[in-house]
């Protein structure tokens, strides 16, 4: 098991991680059982009787069952982190706690679901996605149906709000970026719980999601992201108890080591485009030429982050042509900038 690879060095005492499998390609989800009076559970897997099962089986290596977990954080609204909530049996009166942005994913409703779809659609069509690719996404519903809905948020946790997890207070932190509804909690010691905000092996994807409801516009997702990874870099850590994986070594090398790879990825994209207009997936299939069409959204979320970055160093040109086009600002052909505000140092 994971946790035999590297354990938590961090007082074992008080916390242990759960390892859950996922039908993702991700691979297994770390949950983390925070132990005390009033044991809690810092996520919980996703919607698969095999998830739950492990998170049994594993709560019963420390004497805990179901029913002895009073409270829940969910770190971000991802199936993999929330989904095992719909499964969960009646006795379980769990207190879930996690960001209002969540609502987003967890509320139910045909209507909340048609406008989710009606937002993607929006976006791809934005992106300049063919018509018969589109017709094709369309059919499966963009995949939006593997977000479990339907879950009761109980406690809804902003920036600088406390949640007392066992007996151990832990400070809520708004990171978004990956998702906008991610939080960290902070432990006075200098224990972080990261969920997917930084991960050891893998960089974690910036996603397009709306600015306000799904009526409203897309946020700067990549951006938004970076800044969360630089203010993370800057705290004095002794312990990241990731969402995927083992606990990095050392953050501030690994944040710097992510930093480094978005801004050279993002000067990739600048040499990609030209002086002549590209839509979002034009630039895409660029970047990634082998993109298969389960991984589309993910690659135009990628592409369309490096060019937020690059409109905000003012180093591209926003054209409209049926759909937004960009090229790069003729007036800084040959430029390779990076401002603090976007890619960090």
């Amino acid at each position: 098991m994971l946790e035999n690879q590297h354990p938590i060095e961090s007082d074992v005492a008080w916390v242990k991680r759960l390892v859950l499998p996922t039908p993702y390609a991700v691979g297994p989800v770390n949950a983390y059982v925070v132990l005390g009076e009033e044991p809690a559970l810092v996520d919980v897997g996703p919607a698969t009787p095999e998830a739950v099962e492990a998170l049994v089986c594993q709560l019963r290596e420390v004497g805990l069952s179901l029913v002895d977990i009073r409270h829940v954080v969910i770190t971000h609204a991802h199936p993999d982190h929330y989904g095992a909530l719909v499964l969960m049996p009646q006795q379980t009166s769990w207190e879930v706690g996690a960001h209002p942005r969540a609502m987003l994913w967890t509320a139910d409703g045909q209507d909340i679901l048609e406008a989710r779809i009606s937002f993607y659609i929006n976006f791809l069509r934005q992106s300049g996605v063919p018509a018969e690719l589109m017709r094709m996404l369309e059919r499966d519903n963009l995949g939006l149906r593997q977000y479990p809905r339907g879950i009761p948020i109980h406690r809804f946790l902003q920036e600088g709000d406390t949640v007392q997890a066992g007996d151990h207070p832990l400070q809520v932190l708004y990171t978004p970026g990956h998702s906008s509804s991610a939080i960290c909690l902070l432990r006075p010691d200098g224990v972080l719980f990261s969920g997917d905000t930084l991960l050891s092996r893998i960089s974690s994807n910036a996603l397009v999601e709306p600015l306000g409801s799904w009526q409203d516009v897309r946020r700067r997702s990549l951006p938004e992201y970076l800044t969360s990874l630089t203010r993370l870099q800057a705290l004095p850590l002794k312990e990241v108890l990731t969402g995927h994986g083992d606990p990095p070594d050392d953050h501030r090398q690994l944040i710097a080591e992510r930093l480094r790879f978005y801004r050279e990825r993002r000067d990739t994209v600048l040499n990609l485009l030209g002086t002549e207009p590209t839509t979002i997936y034009q630039l895409c299939l660029r970047l990634f030429p082998h993109l298969g069409t389960e991984q589309l959204f993910l690659g135009l979320s990628e592409t369309v982050g490096y060019l937020d970055l690059l409109e905000a160093d003012g180093l591209v040109e926003i054209g409209l042509n049926g759909v937004p086009v960009y090229r790069r600002n003729r007036r800084t052909v040959g430029a390779s900038h990076c401002s603090p505000n976007t890619c960090g140092r």
